[in-house]
């Protein structure tokens, strides 16, 4: 087991070091984000000859044997590549969240849905996984590698489920594995800002890898953040105008062609 710290300490880090003596603990120099976060933890895991990656967010909880359920699911056939869970927002109204997908190839993008209650007795197929928890094989790593870090944060999960669509990777959700999510805050303007910026920004760099209607599918990202912008507005104005705002610079790095953490782009542009 792999704990990466990629951000600011607390304290909770240095005092989770000593609780677990089978976990090693890894901090970095710098905010890697969700992508090279997992990355490194993967690359080391790789290292040490694991065949199963548990991918998953330090705000997750797991209902008894959830982790169990999902291993077996996984190495029950030779095809599937990647199994997620089926996992209830925790915070507010708590309430099964959207986990299976199915790819339009109409609207260039993933459809997700509930699962029905009744649906809930057998593995259900997918087409994508949230990137809150899923396992992954070493073999479809080995076929499509893992997350682009380009995308920092928000859509490397999709593109990394895109590409083991395309690779004939089969992935599953597994009722019976059930976990918790925390719902984010992003109440706080500034947040807003941010997560906007990733949202636009990455949207359209996984259209440029995946899309051939490049040109199309720009266009409807432009009139997407602008309709939730406005919609965002009429109930907060201030976080609004912050997801405008976010969103037109995601664009922006976008074109010229910054990735990575938002800090990053913002240096390289100040150099351009």
């Amino acid at each position: 087991t792999y704990l990466i710290n990629t951000g600011d300490d607390d304290g909770t880090f240095e005092e989770q070091k000593c609780r677990y003596s089978f976990v090693s603990y890894v901090k970095t120099d710098s905010n890697l984000g969700y992508s090279g976060g997992n990355n490194l933890g993967i690359e080391l895991a790789l290292k040490a000859g694991c065949t199963e990656f548990l991918i998953t967010n330090p705000d997750v909880k797991f209902a008894k044997n959830a982790v169990k359920y999902l291993e077996q699911a996984l190495l029950s056939r030779s095809e599937i590549g990647a199994a997620g869970p089926v996992w209830r927002i925790s915070t507010g109204q708590q309430r099964l969240a959207k986990t299976i997908a199915v790819w339009s190839q109409e609207q260039n993008r993933y459809l997700w849905s509930t699962p029905l209650l009744n649906e809930l007795n057998g593995v259900i197929q997918t087409e994508a996984l949230s990137g809150c928890c899923f396992l992954i094989t070493r073999r479809a790593i080995d076929r499509v590698w893992v997350f682009d870090e380009r995308f920092f944060m928000y859509w490397e999960e999709i593109d990394l489920c895109r590409r083991m669509n395309r690779a004939g990777i089969k992935q599953i959700v597994v009722p019976n594995a059930l976990i918790w999510h925390r719902s984010h805050d992003v109440g706080a303007t500034a947040n807003e800002m941010r997560r906007a910026y990733y949202h636009y920004r990455n949207w359209l760099l996984f259209l440029s890898k995946h899309n051939s209607k490049t040109r199309i599918s720009r266009k409807e990202v432009y009139v997407k953040l602008l309709s939730d912008s406005f919609r965002r507005a009429l109930r907060q104005p201030g976080q609004g105008f912050e997801m405008l705002k976010g969103g037109i610079l995601g664009i922006r790095d976008f074109r010229l062609g910054h990735f990575g953490r938002l800090d990053i782009a913002e240096k390289s542009r100040t150099k351009a």
